[in-house]
């Protein structure tokens, strides 16, 4: 039997909900975006969102995208006032630019190069580097209701 990584996300957060007895088990629902770390005996909930929310030069395609982002961002500062009692850390990373193949399908060299300009290494993020940022997040022990800008400068 085969099981799907999306699976083992609904999975981890129903067990999260169980646990810690948040009493909304909606909150399942997000698994999607969510990863939930146990780090000791400390919790860390860490969602994703984008550093085009604090951008303003967005085009109106991502109006649904940074809507739903946006959204991420505010449920990361309240669930986090909710939870932080029962010992568990929210965050949100807030990437820029990452070099995945999603991020370079149908972009061309021009494009690329003018994007990674936008920051002052003047290149792309890898996937790697917003790993290790969630590694970051999920090890400390304050930090909490935060969104981080990982984007290596650029907003």
């Amino acid at each position: 039997m085969s099981v799907t990584n999306g699976e083992y996300q609904r999975r981890d957060a129903r067990v999260l909900v169980q646990e810690t007895g948040i009493e909304d088990e909606r909150c399942a629902d997000l698994a999607p975006s969510l990863a939930a770390v146990l780090v000791g005996t400390m919790w860390h909930i860490v969602f994703l969102s984008t550093t085009l929310t604090k951008a303003s030069t967005v085009q109106p395609a991502y109006l649904l995208y940074n809507t739903t982002k946006g959204a991420i961002e505010q449920l990361t500062r309240v669930l986090n006032k909710d939870v932080g009692r029962k010992g568990i850390f929210v965050n949100a990373i807030a990437p820029g630019p990452t070099g995945t193949e999603l991020f370079y399908k149908g972009k061309s060299e021009e494009m690329l190069k003018t994007i990674a300009n936008f920051n002052p290494q003047g290149r792309i993020g890898t996937p790697e580097e917003i790993a290790e940022s969630i590694v970051f997040v999920s090890g400390s022990s304050w930090l909490s209701g935060q969104i981080v800008a990982v984007n290596g400068g650029m907003a």
